[in-house]
């Protein structure tokens, strides 16, 4: 059930967990002096996975987002990356964020929102 349709159920799922402990977690406004409180206010992070679908989706992401940054540096230009869930993005993001001469922004609006991958040189 939950890998039908690319695991779109199991996304739905984090989703949901996510929003729960937002919900019930004090906001930075609600500063409390309770150490496990600390994490919440300074985005925990959370996964849900199943039989690793998670981890592979993300090392499929990975994937992906390598082949496109060498891609990028070959070329030397600016390469899309094809339209892809928020939690997605990000995780194109933190994978290269640390790349000296590369950086990537989201572009687009809703359904088409996609990471550009940007070729900025030696530094």
């Amino acid at each position: 059930f939950f890998w039908d349709r690319g695991g779109e159920a199991l996304f739905a799922v984090n989703h949901l967990a996510r929003r729960i402990i937002e919900a019930k977690t004090p906001k930075e406004t609600e500063k409390s002096n309770n150490p496990k409180d600390t994490l919440a206010q300074e985005g925990l992070g959370i996964l849900i996975d199943i039989n690793g679908f998670q981890k592979k989706h993300i090392e499929n992401i990975h994937a992906i987002a390598y082949m496109m940054a060498e891609r990028a540096r070959y070329f030397k230009s600016n390469i899309e990356i094809d339209p892809m869930p928020a939690f997605e993005r990000r995780i194109v993001h933190e994978f290269l964020s640390d790349v000296a001469d590369l950086k990537t922004e989201s572009q687009g609006e809703g359904l088409s929102r996609r990471v550009v991958i940007k070729y900025i040189g030696a530094i």
